[in-house]
């Protein structure tokens, strides 16, 4: 199989909007967390996130290797911004 790298990038903090059909997602960049460019995906419509490894019990955080430790905590704020109801 050959590696074919993005043919489409965009500015991290300018999040991204995609549409497949009818269906919208928006990528959106919280701030560093379990990685310092973790972005999590937000299916307006279905008011559903995906936030990969930045959403986890606090007590079971796996790697956090390349984690911004003071910032990551302050992400639960994050969720309170999206229309979920």
């Amino acid at each position: 199989m050959e590696y074919l790298p993005p043919d489409h990038v965009f500015p991290i903090a300018d999040g991204l909007t995609l549409t497949y059909g009818s269906e919208e997602l928006q990528v959106i960049y919280p701030g560093p967390s379990q990685a310092p460019d973790k972005v999590v995906v937000y299916f307006p419509e279905r008011k559903l996130l995906f936030g990969s490894c930045m959403i986890v019990g606090m007590d079971q955080l796996g790697n956090t290797a390349d984690a911004d430790m003071k910032n990551w905590p302050t992400l639960s704020g994050f969720c309170n911004n999206i229309p979920w109801m």
